[in-house]
């Protein structure tokens, strides 16, 4: 197997058995009764917003807006405005704030450990730490656990390249390229192959870097 099949072994068995003693924890009964707040989703939109754009003097509305959302989730089950916001609002500040960036990271994946998007962002989030062993741990779980995900194939490749680990990324992004047409996943395919032609580069094979970058311009044109 792949070195990179190997990596991903012992992560997924310590999920699996993480998921297994949630499961087996008492739930707190549903209150349907209980209504969301039709607020939170702009709320949260113009929170992550003032985020990512530097200002931490929305982070204490931010964490109200988390803790409302949090209370909602554990009377009602409904995780849904929770965990968005928490993937939202970890990515812009885990620069200032990396402790409690990887602690709501966390805590969206223990919401929803079947969403890709909680694996994904808990990645990104240490990505941008530089914690790059312990981001490719759970590049490669997610990978294993969403296999038909392609933000979690290019996340993982993402990881590969930024641990220089370059002929396990290319392989990833190639395999990405013809598994997701551009016709299909616009986005997707085109993210493949600009991180295709970028390991290339870092691995100094420049005249294929070029090519790739060459085929992308004429997939679709400059305007």
């Amino acid at each position: 197997p792949q070195r990179w099949v190997l990596d991903a072994i012992g992560p997924l068995a310590i999920a699996v058995k993480q998921e297994q003693a949630k499961a087996n924890r008492p739930h707190a009964r549903p209150r349907p009764s209980i209504q969301a707040d039709p607020d939170w989703a702009p709320r949260g939109q113009r929170l992550a917003k003032a985020l990512r754009t530097g200002h931490l003097d929305m982070l204490p509305e931010a964490k109200r807006l988390v803790d409302e959302e949090r209370r909602y989730a554990e009377a009602t089950g409904d995780t849904y405005s929770l965990v968005r916001s928490l993937c939202s609002f970890s990515p812009g500040i885990v620069l200032h704030q990396p402790d409690i960036a990887v602690r709501w990271a966390e805590e969206a994946r223990g919401w929803e450990p079947h969403n890709a998007f909680t694996w994904a962002t808990i990645k990104n989030v240490l990505l941008k730490q530089k914690n790059v062993p312990h981001a490719l741990r759970f590049a490669w779980v997610a990978w294993k656990r969403f296999p038909e995900d392609v933000v979690a194939r290019n996340g993982l490749a993402e990881v590969l390249k930024a641990a220089e680990r370059y002929p396990e990324a290319e392989e990833v992004y190639r395999q990405t390229i013809e598994l997701v047409p551009l016709e299909v996943d616009r986005h997707n395919h085109l993210v493949a192959r600009n991180g295709l032609a970028e390991v290339l580069k870092a691995a100094g094979h420049y005249p294929e870097a070029e090519e790739v970058y060459s085929q992308t311009i004429e997939l679709v044109p400059l305007e």
